[in-house]
């Protein structure tokens, strides 16, 4: 559903935008699931690691997390594996 600011009340504008917080955790959740479910693997932050999950549902921990830092779109960098196991 598409709304015009210049058509809302500010109540109303304050609502959709506090269900925005919603809405990006579940898109984050559905693209974490269709990865999976696409045969490919997802790499996540968990207790201070940067843990690879496979679509066969084993995990792996790939390296100690960096500390915070923002990543602009399509930048990448590369990741030192713990163990080569």
């Amino acid at each position: 559903m598409i709304h015009h600011t210049a058509d809302l009340s500010d109540e109303e504008l304050d609502k959709l935008e506090r269900g925005i917080p919603r809405l990006v955790s579940q898109a984050t959740s559905d693209a974490y699931d269709r990865a999976l479910a696409g045969g490919l693997s997802v790499v996540r932050v968990q207790d201070g690691f940067l843990v690879e999950t496979s679509a066969a549902g084993g995990t792996s921990i790939l390296a100690v997390a960096p500390s915070r830092c923002r990543v602009s779109v399509g930048h990448r960098f590369t990741v030192r594996r713990l163990s080569d196991s």
